[in-house]
């Protein structure tokens, strides 16, 4: 909320805000647009205004694949026009253009991050968290939405940080876009299945697969990034996709375990 932002900037003093403040989910924005309007784009419009009025001058933003749309191609920082397919993917392009502009209207520096999906131990949604939960509930099957062909990158979360804290301090323009994933590299659905029984020590579980390309209206069922860009800056991910979710997924197991 608007108001509440605005007393943590009268209570607090600091020089750069990390804005990841979103709707989590692609489908939960498709059956109520209003999220990603709310929690994507007037979010990001209220930091930036709080920023304004106090004189915050640096913005580290965590925007989303969803900008891109279905692309055949890699996904590139420079590529475009883009046409996203869904509400999120709409807000968090919308919230990028108006960091752009109070950018330049304003004097602001401003860092612009596209990770893809995002794994790690902690995690309260996603692929990692539902497969184990369901294959906890029963693990003689496990439902999978789609065909289990989408085949999309993931980062794992401390990569992730460490990936944006690196940029941050070794970017020197006023704007700064950077794609932060595993270069050129994917997993498939399927396969994060198959390494999350495996993990679980499960050897006879059955896979059920809903049907379609996608798991859900306005899901990109296939991508990869191109990170050449942030390669070139002097960075790379330590971990590929399959490293990420396997690692994901022991974690998550043993967090689960220390915590029942």
């Amino acid at each position: 909320e608007r108001g509440e932002l605005e007393s943590i900037f009268q209570k607090y003093s600091f020089d750069t805000v990390f804005h990841l403040v979103t709707n989590p989910t692609v489908h939960s924005g498709v059956k109520d647009p209003g999220l990603d309007v709310n929690k994507t784009f007037l979010a990001t419009f209220f930091v930036l205004e709080c920023m304004r009025a106090h004189g915050v001058k640096e913005i580290v933003f965590f925007s989303s694949p969803a900008v891109y749309g279905n692309q055949v191609n890699l996904m590139r920082e420079d590529m475009g026009p883009l046409f996203p397919i869904s509400p999120l993917g709409a807000t968090k392009l919308s919230a990028e253009i108006l960091i752009s502009s109070f950018s330049r209207m304003y004097g602001m520096n401003s860092v612009i991050i596209r990770p893809p999906n995002v794994t790690g131990e902690r995690g309260t949604h996603g692929v990692v968290f539902d497969f184990i939960n369901k294959l906890k509930a029963d693990s003689t099957k496990l439902v999978i939405l789609g065909d289990g062909k989408q085949e999309k990158p993931y980062i794992y979360v401390k990569d992730l940080i460490g990936g944006v804290l690196f940029i941050w301090k070794n970017i020197h323009e006023p704007f700064n876009l950077f794609n932060i994933a595993p270069h050129d590299d994917a997993i498939t659905v399927s396969r994060i299945a198959e390494i999350i029984a495996e993990e679980m020590g499960l050897k006879n579980t059955i896979f059920e697969y809903t049907g379609g390309s996608g798991g859900w209206p306005g899901d990109v069922p296939k991508y990869r990034y191109d990170a050449s860009k942030l390669r070139q800056l002097g960075w790379q991910t330590s971990f590929n996709s399959e490293e990420a979710i396997r690692m994901a997924a022991e974690r998550q197991l043993l967090f689960l375990k220390e915590n029942i």
